[in-house]
């Protein structure tokens, strides 16, 4: 094979490398979340693949780092003060017709273990306060 034709085909096939790895880095700019953890497949936050019907309700989801922007989206609840965000803590919120869907997901089962011992002593709720259901799920719980 001629010097010049080995030339000319790993420029193409570096050109096209190139330019596919600008494709995809572009597909992800445009979501508009920052999440720790997301799917390879379309980028989405895993977090809000847990919501139910999240197809369908993820364009009115919250995704938080911070107690202020859970407030932003459930209000001024003292019950969002217990939340430390402090060790990459990620939230999702999503109104429902049924109420309003608050998950939480710590970045390890240390820190989840620590929030929930710190959380047990709980504020007893107000006249006119709606109820508060909170499901816990163990490392083991989600592995199944």
């Amino acid at each position: 094979m001629p010097k010049t034709f080995l030339i000319d085909l790993l420029a193409a096939i570096l050109l096209a490398c190139t330019i596919s790895l600008t494709a995809v880095g572009q597909s992800n700019s445009s979501i508009p979340y920052k999440a720790q953890e997301v799917s390879e497949k379309d980028g989405i936050p895993v977090l809000i693949k847990h919501l139910p019907d999240w197809e369908v309700v993820r364009g009115r989801a919250t995704f938080a780092h911070s107690v202020g922007e859970l407030k932003a989206a459930l209000g001024d609840r003292p019950l969002l003060d217990l939340i430390d965000f402090s060790a990459g803590t990620e939230a999702v919120t999503v109104p429902y017709d049924a109420g309003k869907l608050l998950i939480i997901e710590y970045s390890s089962p240390q820190a989840s273990v620590e929030a929930d011992a710190a959380n047990q002593t709980t504020q007893p709720m107000t006249e006119g306060q709606s109820s508060v259901n909170i499901p816990r799920k163990t490392a083991q719980e989600e592995a199944k």
